[in-house]
């Protein structure tokens, strides 16, 4: 076990240091955007509102960003529904960022499951499922239908109909690993794989009320380029769009988002505990696993906590 008891200037220090360390490898970077594809004008080409980058000259992670912190402002590139897989070749090497986490960002399925790029459009879904890369990768819930699994991938990615919620699917990459947890006030330990398959399950699912996420899940990490070497990518998001909005939110240390009228909290207290874990470990690559939660307020605005619950070595 070790001590990392902090007082709040020490905190914001260590979750600053972290939050450099992302910013580092954001600048003059280009930023890929999937998500799920939506119906306008009766194409398959438009992604979300809720799914487009936040880190973006426009974004509003980025435009809230701790005083402290520079201005990201990164190249956005969408990936829509079976992209042109030269354009994407070409791209690759200057890629920094991706958001949308789900097989609905075909980069995230070259990172996340080292998917060959030529078969990226037309792989099944139980292809992806078995080329796992990372400890944690986002994968739609335990009962999906076997009959999805032999379907190509992009045309999950459209369905409109009977798709399962995703969650977070712990690999059988995860026991090469271990992982970092908090224990006691001020404490994290290191995990053997017995204790981690006692203490989590395999599966780690969101929990929706009346429409909204109540309870998500969303990954933070940074990994290799495979693209280009000594580059690093920073991967951000959630299962749903409250992950991936908590996710950036915490990598810029946002506090308020007034336009959403949302507050965050354990912001720095969160991003602290990663960096002093990332630094005593001395972790070049890691993966976060944070959980989200969100609490409407009698004014009509929310607040949001998100902690970071374990860290990943990679």
């Amino acid at each position: 076990m070790r001590r990392m008891k902090m007082n709040l200037w020490e905190q914001e220090k260590s979750a600053l240091r972290i939050a450099r360390r992302f910013s580092k490898i954001l600048e003059c970077g280009t930023g890929v955007i999937g998500g799920t594809v939506s119906e306008r004008n009766e194409l398959l080409n438009t992604i979300r509102p809720s799914d487009k980058c936040l880190v973006s000259a426009e974004g509003l992670c980025n435009k809230h960003h701790h005083r402290h912190l520079p201005d990201v402002g990164i190249i956005e590139c969408e990936i829509a529904y079976k992209s042109d897989l030269e354009f994407l070749k070409k791209i690759l090497s200057e890629v920094s960022y991706v958001s949308g986490l789900s097989v609905a960002n075909i980069v995230t399925r070259l990172l996340m499951h080292g998917m060959p790029l030529k078969d990226l459009n037309s792989a099944s879904f139980a292809e992806v499922k078995n080329t796992p890369l990372l400890p944690i990768v986002v994968w739609p819930e335990r009962n999906t239908p076997q009959e999805m699994y032999s379907m190509p991938i992009e045309d999950f990615r459209v369905m409109r109909e009977d798709r399962p919620d995703w969650c977070l699917w712990r690999s059988p990459v995860a026991e090469k690993y271990g992982c970092y947890v908090r224990s006691k006030d001020g404490f994290y330990k290191k995990l053997s794989v017995d204790e981690m398959k006692k203490r989590a399950s395999e599966f780690i699912s969101p929990y929706a009320h009346g429409g909204e996420w109540d309870v998500d899940f969303a990954i933070l990490a940074i990994v290799n380029n495979p693209y280009a070497k000594g580059k690093k990518i920073v991967m951000a998001g959630g299962n749903h769009w409250l992950g991936t909005f908590a996710a950036n939110a915490m990598m810029c240390l946002v506090k308020k988002v007034p336009e959403r009228k949302t507050i965050f909290e354990k912001t720095i207290s969160s991003m602290a505990w990663l960096g002093e874990v990332v630094e005593r470990e001395n972790l070049d690559n890691f993966q976060a696993i944070i959980r989200v939660t969100d609490n409407f307020q009698p004014d009509g605005s929310r607040k949001i906590d998100a902690e970071v619950t374990a860290v990943f070595p990679l």
